[in-house]
């Protein structure tokens, strides 16, 4: 009876309807199906917190994803867009990260990764239709859908696809114009089905999938802007995941996270942001953007002596003082700040590299300014005058090597230990002289940056792509003036204005972080700013001057003394 029922029905008609029951339970639990497709080869089991991504992925409009670094969120991400075109036919999804040879890549990593913990799904895709290049990855579902990487740039512009994921958009490549004005216009049609969009389902999703970041950025008001909206009741979903996830559940190395924890040279607020996954800073009272600051950020080369192939450059060097004794542990910082004259009496100003070093006697610490002051064939050494910075000045008016002592160019008190042989060297910024008052630096410094008056060296992580070095001693050792430049910003965002009258500084809003790169780079700054000033001034005296002896001369020749 049931072979003459089924007589002339196809094997899909016979099971269509417990295969609409299956599809839909696993568009609401697409982990249950990795667990149903898993085999004994597969390498790991979901945890539960991937399990609620996978989940927020399929059930959401708009997902929100900030995660520490090692709890394997780009895996997910592609896991669920992945199947997403499996489970949706039709579907056009894209993918992007920061760079299109990044996305490539990773995406390329994670798709192998799929195939071989879950075989099966390699057959739901048309190989000789799918591209794997350098910068682009396409792959291509036999139901018609797709998945593609995308660039977050201009090239972008006019593409259409119903669903966008974002990964990292706390990278400064992610900018907010662009992914305004280029990428969310592409979701500009819904999946198409044979009978026209479906009504019951959410369509121009959008995912966003980072670590945290500065307050001051894209990164966080997109997520405030996200956290909004699910507070609001709309279709959108905010995740958090610190480490203590990862470490808990086996993705994360806790030995690894501890000796980060613990290394005196990664800084606490980086820490925040990438394992805590909280945002740092202040997004009211903060000094300046750190948009404004990334855009600064455009040197790839850090210089660790003078540069004799630019002979016009002059070299500036900026200390900020500390010494470390008992407990007490504290960082003296000297920027290098190598300067090109535009011929107006004004500079194009580079903050080529930085050096840190834990405080130590005093002299030791005059022994290295000369040194660096040797190396860099320097004009200026701008110096911290501020209480215990008196000591290095001391030191530094003597003869405490073979090279000449130095003397005082702003501070006539020093003239009494000039030699025949010093050196005008020294330029001291002191809290309490008129001339270089706290007031006037934190301000300079906040116009400074919001002009983009300064170009500082660009990210680590953006140079770790960009340095060819195999030795990873040497590949350290290069990295090291673009970290402490990332250590820098990370004191600055640190930093709220005060205002009280007309007088601004400066307050720390996390105690555990120092100021002192802060301090030494809006020194330099700072005497740039007077230096600049000063030769305007005597640029116009100098026009002032051959403007009045230029009438004289013509009056002396329309005179006659015959």
């Amino acid at each position: 009876m049931t072979n003459q029922t089924n007589k002339g029905i196809s094997s899909y008609d016979q099971v269509k309807e417990e295969f609409k029951k299956a599809l839909s339970f696993f568009r609401e639990y697409p982990d249950y199906f990795i667990d149903f497709i898993r085999t004994e080869n597969t390498r790991f089991r979901l945890t539960p917190f991937q399990r609620v991504f996978l989940r927020a992925f399929f059930r959401k409009k708009k997902v929100g994803i900030v995660a520490s670094r090692g709890i394997s969120k780009t895996y997910i991400d592609v896991m669920a867009h992945y199947l997403k075109c499996i489970m949706y036919p039709n579907s056009s999804i894209c993918l992007a990260m920061p760079t299109k040879t990044q996305s490539a890549k990773v995406v390329e990593e994670k798709v192998e990764e799929l195939w071989t913990d879950y075989p099966l799904l390699k057959n739901e895709v048309i190989f000789e239709k799918c591209k794997f290049q350098k910068d682009y990855v396409r792959l291509v579902f036999r139901n018609g859908s797709s998945l593609d990487t995308l660039t977050v740039g201009e090239s972008s512009r006019g593409l259409r696809a119903n669903s966008i994921a974002l990964e990292e958009i706390v990278d400064e490549k992610m900018d907010r114009d662009t992914i305004n004005n280029v990428i969310l216009p592409i979701l500009a049609q819904p999946r198409m089905t044979r009978h026209g969009a479906d009504p019951n389902e959410y369509s121009k999703t959008q995912a966003y999938i980072t670590t945290a970041s500065h307050k001051q950025s894209y990164c966080y008001e997109k997520y405030m802007e996200l956290f909004n909206e699910m507070v609001d009741g709309k279709p959108t979903i905010v995740l958090g995941s610190s480490y203590e996830m990862g470490a808990r559940f086996g993705t994360l190395d806790l030995d690894d996270v501890t000796e980060k924890i613990n290394s005196a040279t990664y800084s606490p607020l980086s820490f925040d942001r990438e394992y805590r996954s909280i945002f740092t800073g202040s997004s009211e009272k903060s000094l300046v953007t750190v948009e404004d600051i990334n855009r600064c950020r455009t040197e790839k080369k850090a210089e660790f002596r003078a540069d004799k192939k630019a002979k016009d450059a002059m070299y500036v060097l900026s200390y900020d003082i500390a010494r470390a004794e008992g407990k007490q542990t504290a960082n003296s910082s000297l920027a290098v700040f190598k300067c090109l004259p535009r011929g107006d009496g004004t500079y194009q100003k580079f903050l080529v590299n930085m050096f840190v070093m834990e405080g130590t006697h005093f002299h030791e610490q005059a022994l290295f300014l000369k040194q660096k002051v040797v190396e860099y064939n320097a004009s200026v050494l701008v110096l911290d005058h501020n209480g215990i910075g008196r000591a290095v000045t001391d030191i530094l008016v003597t003869e405490i090597d073979g090279n000449p002592p130095y003397s005082v160019i702003n501070d006539d008190r020093y003239d009494k230990y000039k030699r025949p042989n010093s050196i005008p060297m020294l330029y001291l910024i002191s809290a309490q002289s008129r001339d270089t008052n706290n007031s006037d630096i934190v301000n300079v410094f906040m116009a400074t940056i919001a002009n983009k008056d300064v170009f500082m060296l660009k990210s680590e992580s953006n140079m770790r792509g960009i340095i060819k070095e195999q030795d990873p001693t040497l590949l350290g050792e290069q990295l090291i003036p673009f970290i402490q430049i990332d250590r820098m910003v990370d004191e600055i965002m640190n930093l709220e204005y005060v205002q009280s009258g007309n007088k601004t500084s400066v307050k720390q809003i996390s105690r555990s972080v120092e100021k002192d790169r802060y301090s030494a780079f809006a020194y330099g700054l700072f005497y740039l700013y007077l230096l600049e000033k000063k030769n305007k001034e005597r640029q116009r005296e100098t026009y002032d001057a051959t403007g009045f002896f230029a009438v004289k001369k013509a009056n002396y020749r329309v005179k006659s003394w015959g």
